[in-house]
């Protein structure tokens, strides 16, 4: 079956234009904190229905020691 879809991929006209290439792949590091509160993840959730208050995003943070989560609606 491997050899079948490499195969498919090797002919498939849409296959070729979309591929990228090879990405370079490096070696993972983790990210260290030095306290809590120190280091944040952002991320946005959406986009939503339009609230009343004008809102269509959720702002999402977390602090990388604690876990503590904080949302926020926005416009």
């Amino acid at each position: 079956m491997k050899s079948d879809i490499k195969q498919w991929i090797k002919t498939c006209t849409k296959c070729q234009i979309s591929t990228c290439g090879k990405i370079a792949t490096e070696e993972l590091h983790p990210l260290i904190s030095v306290a809590a509160f120190h280091r944040w993840s952002l991320d946005f959730i959406g986009q939503l229905p339009l609230t009343e208050q004008g809102n269509r995003w959720i702002l999402v943070a977390i602090d990388h020691t604690t876990k503590w989560p904080i949302a926020k609606a926005v416009p």
